[in-house]
């Protein structure tokens, strides 16, 4: 996965301020210096990787299927939970029971409600560990249910009540999470939690912790969509196809397949729209005609030559237009087209054309900056920055730090 995060810019620097203070706290306010961003923070930077996963099997299926599931909306869920629940009944979906053995605390004096925990049966096959808070009222919350090899959730809450017949108490809930069905990583869903345990003596009170009894069902109903999801995969594997995923797509065809109401998805069906057009950049045919203009046309037009000011549009116009606007550039641009030669961790600004666009033009960092191309965009900067009487080498145009050297573009008159 790249590394999405920026480093951060403190614009308060460390022991030396951005500000062209010393390490007293006193700023001196030099706007200039502040304004400068040093080569490794520039954004246009390649990022590092922040992971590499690699698929090795089934025991990294969890770690794929969680970042996947970050891709669809809420309101998916929301949509599938809710059909799956009508279903469950008419699609006669099977049931399992986990049972588990608990010890009951009552709370602090004073205080309604007691806390529990459950150890699952090691006599039967499905056991269930879990543990929580049940009010007098029979809501409540679980902070962990384990299910073993069938996997677990947590932070359930519990909408229930408590019936009391003769000596013994019961209590039976519905768990939901987030306002949806509680389900393990299989998409079953824990249908109810059932609890039964004896009326407290008064010696029991002052005793020992009570002991309870937790039955918990587990049903299958989403048995439906793992059907639907196979007859896709026979029907249209395209959907699955190693291409980056599209929510909209997947959703509209899983919906249909469980007969869900058909509801209006964004943007998958594109017959209706207009092309997509860009802003076409009017190259110039007297400016293409100069062989020494025809490199920053190449390797710059993709940023450069737009009808915006930002970033400077200066392969904007004809070619005495280009040229003028090169002579004024040529400072600024000897600085990042020489930060090529030095090693990464010695360059004062990135430099251009940026790491980030090369793959674009068709060449890799080591072609480019060995490139022929590079040599002669480099010569004729210089050569304009000499016939300006201004340094042709990096040392001298920095003396006054890069962003003291004159604008790339003459400022807009009102």
């Amino acid at each position: 996965m790249a590394q999405s995060s920026l480093l951060d810019r403190n614009p308060f620097g460390g022991a030396v301020s951005s500000y062209g203070g010393g390490g007293s706290g006193e700023l001196s306010l030099n706007w200039i210096a502040a304004s400068h961003v040093p080569a490794e923070l520039d954004p246009l930077n390649p990022r590092p990787a922040r992971e590499i996963w690699r698929f090795a099997g089934a025991l990294d299926a969890n770690r794929f299927v969680t970042g996947w599931a970050k891709f669809f909306a809420a309101d998916d869920f929301r949509a599938l939970d809710a059909h799956l629940l009508r279903q469950r009944n008419s699609d006669n979906a099977q049931r399992s029971v986990y049972r588990g053995l608990c010890t009951r605390v009552r709370d602090a004096a004073g205080t309604r409600g007691f806390k529990f925990q459950c150890a699952g049966n090691a006599s039967i096959v499905h056991g269930v560990h879990l543990a929580g808070h049940i009010e007098d009222s029979g809501s409540g919350r679980i902070d962990w249910m384990n299910f073993g090899s069938a996997g677990q959730v947590r932070d359930v809450a519990l909408d229930g009540s408590i019936q009391r017949a003769g000596s013994q108490y019961s209590m039976r809930a519905v768990p939901k999470r987030k306002g949806l069905e509680a389900r393990l990583s299989d998409g079953r869903a824990v249908e109810r939690v059932e609890m039964r345990w004896l009326a407290e003596t008064p010696e029991a009170k002052q005793s020992r912790p009570l002991e309870v009894t937790v039955e918990v069902t587990v049903i299958d109903d989403f048995g439906l969509a793992r059907r639907a999801v196979d007859r896709l995969l026979a029907n249209q594997p395209a959907l699955f196809d190693g291409a980056p995923l599209a929510r909209a797509s997947l959703m509209r065809a899983l919906f249909s397949e469980l007969g869900m109401t058909e509801r209006s998805w964004c943007c998958i069906d594109d017959t209706g729209m207009p092309p997509a057009a860009l802003d076409p950049p009017q190259v110039s045919a007297s400016a293409l005609a100069q062989p020494e203009l025809r490199p920053f046309i190449h390797h710059c037009a993709m940023c450069h030559l737009t009808n915006e000011r930002f970033p400077p549009n200066f392969l904007s116009g004809d070619a005495n237009r280009v040229a003028e606007n090169l002579r004024q550039c040529a400072p600024r641009m000897l600085v990042r087209l020489s930060a090529w030669r030095p090693r990464t961790g010695q360059r004062v600004k990135s430099p251009m054309p940026p790491e980030t666009a090369l793959a674009a033009l068709g060449t890799t960092t080591q072609r480019w900056a060995r490139s022929e191309e590079l040599e002669q965009m480099r010569g004729y900067i210089e050569e304009l920055s000499r016939r300006e009487g201004k340094p042709s080498d990096v040392g001298g145009l920095l003396k006054d730090d890069y962003e003291a050297l004159a604008r790339c573009l003459p400022e807009e008159k009102n």
